[in-house]
């Protein structure tokens, strides 16, 4: 097995994500690009899809747009990441989020000439506090990231692996895409209380 990354700038890729495959699958049949996450278009899809989900008014905070063919048909997909958790940064989110707290992990894909966004990750913190008192569930904080594409198995088209973090653990989910069905998880794993 040798290890293959792809240096994205900006994105991730110096960061503590790597992916492996086997030295004799070519891990990246189609080139995998980081735009800048400056974008006013790629801002402004994140807003929209915030406002959708009720945040109004949201600090929209875009952490990651990286743009790749998937399954190899000729057009792009574009996978969005976009966070905010108030003081923190990095990988650790909070043990709960305050209002206005959210993590989203968008995919943009076109299906029948219309553009749709699946969503592959998702943390809307509650729109008021937690009561620690209540005997109401802790709402726990989730960061979803984009962790890797590379086709991981030969067969051409290219997995997306998710990363996904609480104040006490992570999970990473390997998933295949098929433009029309989207996204079947492969394989999980990950660690935590």
């Amino acid at each position: 097995m040798s290890a293959y990354a792809v240096r994205l700038t900006p994105g991730l890729a110096s960061g503590p994500f790597r992916l492996l495959v086997p030295g004799t699958v070519k891990g990246h049949p189609r080139p995998v690009v980081s735009v800048p996450t400056n974008n006013p278009t790629y801002r402004e899809i994140v807003r929209a899809e915030l406002t959708r989900r009720g945040l109004t008014g949201a600090k929209v905070n875009v952490l990651g747009v990286t743009r790749t063919d998937l399954d190899g048909n000729g057009t792009q997909e574009v996978i969005l990441e976009a966070a905010h958790f108030a003081g923190r940064q990095g990988l650790d989110p909070p043990p709960v989020g305050m209002p206005g707290d959210y993590s989203l992990l968008l995919l943009r894909q076109v299906m029948n000439g219309r553009v749709v966004t699946t969503v592959l990750g998702e943390h809307l913190a509650p729109r008021t506090p937690w009561d620690p008192g209540s005997d109401q569930p802790m709402p726990m904080a989730t960061l979803y990231r984009l962790a890797g594409i590379a086709d991981l198995n030969g067969d051409g088209r290219m997995e997306v692996v998710t990363f996904g973090a609480y104040y006490e653990g992570y999970a990473l989910d390997v998933n295949e895409w098929r433009s029309g069905s989207g996204l079947k998880s492969r394989l999980q794993g990950g660690c935590g209380v």
